[in-house]
């Protein structure tokens, strides 16, 4: 694991420099000097914590996470990765104990089944431990913290008091002596840095806006200063706000495994952007159109129906040969991507432009672009209603060479264990992409790189 600053390790290139995500993920300033943190190179964030021991069975602040929330509605997740890990979690102010549930403002879930808030605990769902997966729920409208426990709903475990108003409350982790953890927060899709599983009228806390989250200044030692409650809303602001709320509305809590969070998520964002239960249909006419970061809900006039977005992406095919112009290319695919999203539109057509997105980003060096496309790829190429695309062994070789130039760590951990049999059967018919990066993993994981391209000519493992 990436140790924070003040550790015997430097820190790498990247980590908390420029082109990190700054204000989202476990924050490396507001943590206990003996947890460990991973960062993830693809998201540009810290996700992974986790310490080796902790004096006379303390509690241990694993860290409070970024960005803090004063309005809206928004969940993070946590995986308990180690065996006996003791592990609480939940909300809490920036400054408080780092224990959370310990102090008044702080809201905690814990791995005995128990709630806690000022240091009172009660029983509260059930017990939790290595491979679960815990939902924390953060509901500011309403004044009120939730939990689930491997998607499903827990109920209402805390009231937030209405003199927070206008405080920010951060993810908070703890835990009691030896603990492995792994933060998920919605970053750019569901399998590296995203959500396990999510939960309906929730919003992931990486697509926090600017009204809604605290500002990124961090004062000494990580501490903030409470935000003062901000100017109050207008008429039709707070309407706005109903509105929303209305159509987010949780209408019951979905048995675990009956949906993905990608379902439940894109379900959210076809209701937001739409006033008659459809996807809003673009009227736009324009092949150029910068990316825009969607704060409020989209018009029809920002969009581009199906048959102008395909014109676009012709265009950027045409130029991209032509120029190779990537700081071009990148804002038109990603613009495209965005088009494709907000209209639910997911056909053969989407694969290809998730495809060629991918594919270029890599040959820009763009990686953080190629993790954006990559995510809903991989989702896209298992879609049984789409079809198998040929492609599909390309983009997983190119993703495990990445994480394994990387280093490995958790990342990889992660998508081998969700890809291994198919990346080692395709491995075992000498696919072309596959085979030679399955076995340069296996040499690197073996420790012969001396013997490499020996390697190379072997059979696969």
């Amino acid at each position: 694991m990436a140790a924070p600053p003040g550790s015997k390790r430097p820190r790498e290139d990247g980590e908390e420099g420029e082109g990190a995500a700054a204000d989202l993920g476990w924050s490396p300033h507001d943590v206990d000097e003996e947890v460990e943190l991973e960062f993830d190179h693809l998201c540009r964030f810290y996700w992974g914590a986790g310490c080796a021991s902790t004096p006379s069975r303390a509690w241990i602040g694993a860290p409070r996470g970024r960005p803090g929330i004063v309005w809206g509605s928004y969940v993070f997740e946590v995986k308990v990765l180690g065996e006996k890990d003791l592990v609480r979690v939940g909300w809490s102010q920036s400054g408080s104990s780092r224990a959370v549930g310990s102090e008044p403002g702080s809201f905690g879930f814990g791995g005995s089944g128990k709630k806690s808030c000022a240091n009172r605990f009660a029983d509260y769902g059930r017990s939790f431990g290595q491979g679960d997966v815990v939902g924390c729920l953060l509901n500011r409208d309403q004044r009120f913290v939730a939990f689930t426990l491997n998607g499903e709903y827990l109920g209402r475990a805390h009231s937030i008091p209405r003199d927070l108003d206008g405080v920010p409350l951060y993810p908070s982790v703890c835990a009691r002596e030896a603990f492995r953890v792994a933060g998920y927060f919605g970053h750019g899709h569901t399998r590296s840095g995203g959500l396990p599983f999510g939960y309906q009228g929730y919003w992931p806390l990486a697509t926090a806006t600017d009204e809604d989250r605290a500002a990124p200044d961090a004062g000494p030692g990580g501490k903030r200063a409470r935000a003062a409650p901000g100017p109050e809303a207008t008429p039709e602001e707070l309407e706005a706000r109903r509105e929303r709320a209305l159509r987010f509305q949780q209408a019951g809590a979905p048995a675990p495994g009956t949906a993905s969070c990608q379902d439940r998520f894109a379900e959210g964002v076809r209701k937001a952007a739409s006033t008659s239960e459809r996807p809003v249909e673009g009227v736009c006419t324009e092949l150029e159109k910068p990316f825009l970061r969607l704060t409020t809900l989209p018009r029809a006039s920002d969009l581009r129906p199906a048959h102008v977005l395909q014109q676009a992406f012709a265009l950027v095919q045409e130029r991209w040969r032509q120029h190779r112009d990537w700081a071009w290319a990148g804002e038109m695919l990603r613009s495209i991507r965005q088009d494709l999203t907000v209209q639910m539109i997911r056909s053969s057509f989407t694969v290809e432009v998730y495809e060629l997105s991918a594919r270029l980003a890599l040959e820009a060096g763009d990686f953080k672009q190629f993790d954006q496309s990559f995510g809903p790829l991989e989702e896209l190429h298992a879609d049984a209603q789409l079809g198998a695309s040929a492609n599909a062994p390309e983009f997983l070789a190119c993703r495990l060479l990445y994480l394994v130039l990387q280093g490995g760590g958790l990342a990889l951990s992660v998508f081998l264990s969700r890809q291994a049999a198919c990346l080692r059967a395709a491995a075992r018919a000498e696919d072309p992409s596959v085979a030679p990066a399955w076995r340069l993993r296996a040499a690197l994981a073996a420790g012969r790189t001396g013997q490499l391209p020996a390697e190379w000519a072997g059979p696969a493992d």
